[in-house]
């Protein structure tokens, strides 16, 4: 392996790490594990604190054009590192409320000023280093979000049990200046033209698809959006609720908590198994079985199993 192939794999890996302690990880699974403290504190119901993690998605889905924007105007890294510094900022000052509306304000950030820091950035790097192998360096790195929400109950838990619901937020934003930040600005740059990869030249770099309208202007578009709301919807609206949910049925905090950290492994083992399914196979068959056996663990979920 030559040394632009060493660089674009450790891309991966960077991509990946960082990744896994964006938003949707550190934001929602940190809330289920500081939710019950949050509500015996400030009185808040569960349903005034999932509502943050609402407000940050639709916030989310609101930036994420812009953060898109942005990204092709300055490029992946400019955006990128002012991101995750402010990252850290909302979830540090996220430590110091007092009122339910500074809680509010600080997870509607993390959706609007810190955008920056989802996958399309990193998504937007590596595409520029692979062409052969894509589709598997793209399901390494998006199954960061999975390993986040592996380790992060897990740290939660431990910063709770040392420090209460204010270390977890000071912890996790010890995580991104600390970690993240640093790995972004040593490793994380969009291939060079002499870096660009060459193992496909029917493959044109640079190739534009179609502009925003006439994209929505095909059923298509329309099809796959839904798809994503769908997966969306359920997903995000799980894991904030997973861990109460199970300490609601008998399960302990910390049981709960590594309940909630196979649900992430089993996320990071998927998306590492469908990047490279894709790669091999009819990407709709997959999609079709992977979708088949979330039901069916849901449904599952559902049913009063003894615990």
């Amino acid at each position: 392996m030559g040394s632009s192939g060493f660089r674009s794999w450790a891309i991966v890996v960077i991509s990946l790490l960082g990744i896994s302690t964006g938003p949707a990880a550190f934001g929602l699974s940190s809330i289920g594990i500081a939710s019950e403290q949050l509500a015996r504190e400030f009185g808040w119901s569960r349903t005034a604190i999932s509502a943050a993690v609402s407000v940050m998605m639709l916030c989310t889905a609101a930036c994420m054009p812009i953060a898109g924007k942005l990204i092709d105007t300055y490029g992946a890294r400019r955006v990128l590192i002012p991101s995750v510094v402010i990252l850290a900022a909302c979830t540090g000052l996220l430590g110091f409320v007092h009122s339910y509306w500074q809680f509010i304000a600080l997870y509607a950030g993390m959706g609007t000023i810190a955008v920056g820091t989802n996958s399309t950035a990193y998504m937007r790097v590596i595409t520029s280093w692979f062409d052969h192998r894509r589709g598997l360096a793209i399901g390494i790195a998006g199954s960061g979000t999975g390993l986040g929400f592996a380790y992060v109950p897990l740290l939660s838990q431990a910063l709770l049990d040392h420090g209460g619901w204010r270390m977890v937020y000071f912890g996790l934003a010890g995580v991104l200046l600390l970690v993240t930040l640093p790995l972004v600005l040593i490793g994380i740059r969009e291939a060079a033209a002499h870096d660009a990869p060459h193992d496909q030249p029917d493959v044109q770099q640079g190739q534009s698809g179609d502009s925003m309208g006439a994209a929505m202007r095909k059923p298509d578009f329309w099809v796959l959006g839904s798809i994503f709301v769908v997966l969306a919807f359920v997903l995000y609206g799980l894991i904030p609720h997973l861990v109460p949910m199970l300490q609601d049925r008998g399960v302990s905090a910390a049981d709960a908590a590594g309940i909630a950290s196979l649900f992430g492994m089993a996320a990071f083992a998927g998306r590492l198994l469908i990047g490279f399914m894709v790669d091999q196979y009819d990407a709709r068959r997959i999609a079709i079985l992977f979708f088949s056996l979330s039901a069916l663990g849901l449904a599952l979920l559902a049913l009063p199993l003894p615990v």
